[in-house]
C-alpha cells in the first residue's frame, strides 16, 4: 500500500551555510523563480510543506512553515529531526532547497515506492551514488536519530546505514539530472547559461 499524502509531510532543508556557493542557494534565481519557490511549486500537492532554516526570512512569499532546530549547528540531521518534532506525520518526504530539477512526478513516485517494512527509502542515481537527502524517512527513526545526535554523530550516510533502508533507482522518473545540486559557482552558471 503506498504511502498517502495525508502521511507524510515534506522538509525542505535550507540551513546550510552555503560556504562553497559564497551566498544563500535558497534564493538563487532560475528562470525568475528562486530555487527555494521551485522546489516549493513542486509540493503543491501536499496539505503542508516545512521548511527547516534559521532564517525565518526565506519563508516569505512562500507557503512553507518553518521549523528551527532543536540541536543548532548540527546539520541536516538537525534539521529532519526538528522537522519531526513539529509535525505528528507518519513519514517526511526530505529534499534539499538546491534541486531545481526535482519534480512533483518524482515525489509521488517516492511515496508510491515507500515500503512498509523500512525506516527509509533514498534515491540513488544511475552512477550508484546514494543521496540521503532525497527520500523519505519514517518517524520510527526518531529516537536513532535523537541518540546520534545527542552523541554528536553528524554523518548522514552513517546514520542511513544504521536504518532498515531501501535504494530506489529508476533513470527515466529519477533521471540524474533531478539530483543535481546546485552548490557552486561554476554548476550555477551552467545552468543558468545554458541555451
Amino acid at each position: 500500500m503506498p504511502l498517502t499524502k495525508d502521511r507524510c509531510t515534506p522538509v525542505i532543508l535550507a540551513g546550510g551555510a552555503s560556504r562553497r556557493m559564497g551566498t544563500c542557494k535558497a534564493l538563487l534565481e532560475i528562470n525568475g523563480e528562486t530555487m527555494l519557490a521551485r522546489i516549493r511549486r513542486q509540493l503543491s500537492g501536499f496539505e503542508r510543506v516545512l521548511l527547516s532554516t534559521g532564517d525565518p526570512t526565506l519563508a516569505e512569499g512562500l507557503s512553507v512553515e518553518c521549523t528551527a532546530d532543536l540541536y543548532p549547528g548540527m546539520g541536516p540531521l538537525a534539521g529532519l529531526h526538528a522537522a519531526f518534532c513539529a509535525v505528528d506525520s507518519e513519514a517526511l518526504l526530505v529534499l534539499p532547497c538546491d534541486l531545481p530539477f526535482f519534480t512533483e512526478q518524482a515525489a509521488e513516485y517516492l511515496l508510491d515506492h515507500m515500503p512498509e517494512d523500512a525506516d527509509a527509502l533514498v534515491c540513488i542515481d544511475s552512477t550508484g551514488r546514494i543521496h540521503p537527502l532525497c527520500g523519505i524517512y519514517r518517524r520510527s527513526v526518531l529516537p536513532a536519530l535523537e541518540a546520534r545526535l545527542k552523541a554528536g554523530e553528524l554523518r548522514v550516510m552513517s546514520f542511513l546505514y544504521s536504518l532498515n533502508w531501501k535504494g530506489l533507482q529508476d533513470a527515466e522518473i529519477l533521471p540524474d539530472k533531478l539530483f543535481l545540486n546546485v552548490n557552486s559557482p561554476e554548476i550555477y552558471r551552467q545552468i543558468t547559461e545554458a541555451p
